[in-house]
């Protein structure tokens, strides 16, 4: 196997669940779960005048981050699509592997998310929000 492959094969043992005793996999299906729960407090906390008029750079900070991580892991995710496909694959086989993952349903609601994200205005209701981080919430909990 190329050390391509591999690479690519163990991108995905990472960002899928964790197998029992993978610890690198286990930190990063904590860390992202973390981040999505710090991304709810933030949203429910920066609905809150007083606390939106004190933190807002800390608010806007978070948000950045976080969609900055969230975006490296979509594209890891779409990289690392080929890597379920059984034996050796073209590049055309590839290229549909990710497409097939691009359209699937969390892809596209995770792309959803952070398309919102980096759209919507900071002061958006919080309904809204509230809705676009239970898509998101919804995706990261089905993996720890």
């Amino acid at each position: 196997m190329s050390k391509y492959r591999e690479v690519q094969n163990r991108l995905n043992q990472i960002l899928e669940r964790a197998d029992v005793g993978d610890r690198v996999s286990r930190s990063i299906d904590l860390f992202l779960t973390a981040l999505v729960i710090i991304n709810i407090i933030s949203i429910t906390l920066e609905s809150v005048p007083q606390f939106y008029a004190a933190y807002k750079l800390l608010f806007i900070w978070i948000e950045i981050i976080s969609v900055g991580i969230f975006t490296v892991e979509y594209l890891c995710r779409v990289w690392v699509a080929p890597s379920k496909v059984p034996g050796q694959y073209s590049f055309a086989v590839a290229c549909k592997a990710r497409a097939k993952y691009m359209l699937s349903f969390s892809a596209t609601n995770v792309y959803r998310v952070l398309c919102d994200q980096t759209v919507t205005n900071k002061r958006a209701s919080v309904s809204r929000r509230l809705s676009t981080t239970n898509v998101s919430t919804t995706v990261r909990t089905r993996r720890v």
